[in-house]
């Protein structure tokens, strides 16, 4: 019996069928007994491929994309460490006129807006953690404290929210 795909909400895909995708991920899989990265790329290099329009082929485009990438882990890793030896990340991820960027975390926390897209965002990510939890077998103890602290993220943003004129 085959498997029903779907795609995960805000996952970015350009082939929009997920049996597609699913199909294509399942049948590397079984050729080599796993799924690792290069595995799939490389097997999705023939422009017949299914995964083929996943990928980017320009490989200026594609090198352009890995130094964001790698940039963004870069800003990511930095903290802060205070007199106490507690650390704090050195910048926060939000949007400034419609331009995602990374602004110091004493800046945002002061600034409502982007106190407000930084405890979205931190929303975002537990959520995602707590839907991984809830795949994995075991772990629905867990799930309680988990929801119950993204209802509190929820009515911070919502009570945090700039008002609209």
């Amino acid at each position: 019996m085959s498997n029903r795909y779907a795609i995960r909400n805000g996952a970015v895909v350009k082939t929009r069928d997920a049996n597609v995708i699913g199909k294509a991920l399942e049948e590397i899989r079984d050729r080599n007994g796993s799924l690792i990265p290069r595995r799939v790329w490389e097997e999705s290099a023939d422009p017949d491929a299914p995964l083929h329009p996943e990928f980017e082929w320009d490989d200026t485009e594609a090198a352009e994309q890995y130094r964001d990438t790698q940039a963004r882990s870069l800003i990511r890793a930095v903290r802060v460490v205070n007199d106490a030896g507690r650390s704090t990340p050195a910048y926060l991820h939000v949007k400034v006129e419609s331009t995602s960027c990374y602004q110091p975390t004493g800046m945002v926390l002061n600034d409502p807006d982007m106190r407000s897209q930084a405890m979205a965002e931190a929303k975002r990510y537990l959520s995602a953690a707590r839907n991984r939890l809830e795949d994995i077998e075991g772990v629905l103890d867990v799930l309680k404290p988990v929801d119950a602290a993204i209802d509190v993220l929820d009515r911070k943003i919502k009570r945090k929210s700039p008002r609209k004129k």
